[in-house]
């Protein structure tokens, strides 16, 4: 997961054998890559071990330059990634505060950005063109059907370094009511959908599932731990989905991660 400054992205950087997550800059420390070994889940389609990194990035408003930043074409000031963090679904195997006791090891000021419920042209192609440009990286939970339906997109995604997780195969708002069969072919078939989507390129998406609506039961729950699955909850959230306009959305991102000083930031990429 990479973490970025103010509001920068996850980023995924491969890293083999490890699942990793990248932060954007809010802190002045060097990119950085650590290994750790991941539990390949063995439901079906099984997944493959963790092989990609988040970002994190420091200073909700005033990102620092880092060394690795100078190299952003066209963009000086791009708030680029400060650093990569290993995530290993045994020991973190439910993160983000809204719902869990545990999130991600963030410093003060450092985001983590994530993108639910695409791909979805043109509005991730916008997306990806923002990231490129601040030269961040952001992770990107995946519906199963729509990477079925714009693998192309997707694949543009995991090209350009990103993180890739799931969200369900159709992202049934009333997940928590599925019959507990119904749920479990959601996880298994979004697993599956996503990895036939990425095979064309060789990729994998991560072990990593963020509930739809993030609606969660302990069956679930126990569910993703026994198959070496990451739940990745938030810890602040924007309201992009309420329809609001682009400025009311920054405002109560910026304000929600000053009051919580940084943390796992939830969006969409197919919102406009």
């Amino acid at each position: 997961i990479i973490v970025a400054s103010a509001l920068a992205a996850l980023a995924g950087t491969a890293v083999v054998g490890g699942a990793q997550a990248q932060v954007s800059p809010a802190l002045s420390a060097p990119p950085s890559t650590t290994q750790t070994s991941a539990q390949t889940p063995v439901a079906q389609p099984a997944v493959a071990p963790p092989v990609q990194a988040a970002s994190t990035s420091a200073g909700l408003h005033a990102p620092q330059q880092l060394p690795s930043q100078s190299a952003c074409p066209g963009n000086p000031d791009a708030l680029g990634v400060s650093r990569t963090i290993a995530i290993d679904p045994k020991t973190s195997p439910l993160l983000g505060r809204l719902q869990y006791k545990q999130t991600l090891p963030l410093e003060k000021g450092e985001v983590v950005l994530t993108f639910d419920d695409g791909p979805l042209p043109p509005m991730t192609n916008r997306v990806l063109d923002a990231l490129a440009h601040e030269c961040v990286k952001a992770t990107f939970f995946i519906v199963g059907r729509m990477a079925g339906a714009y693998p192309h997109v997707l694949q543009k995604v995991s090209e350009a370094g990103h993180t890739i997780g799931t969200h369900s195969q159709t992202h049934p708002l009333i997940f928590p009511k599925l019959t507990q069969q119904a749920g479990l072919q959601e996880i298994e078939q979004g697993f599956a959908s996503v990895k036939a989507a990425l095979a064309p390129i060789g990729a994998t998406p991560n072990p990593w599932f963020r509930f739809p609506g993030l609606g969660r039961t302990k069956f679930y729950e126990a569910y993703t731990q026994e198959h070496g699955i990451a739940v990745f909850s938030v810890d602040a959230v924007a309201d992009d989905w309420m329809h609001l306009k682009p400025d009311e959305v920054e405002k109560r991102a910026l304000d929600r991660l000053t009051a919580s000083g940084g943390g796992i930031l939830l969006l969409h990429d197919i919102q406009p």
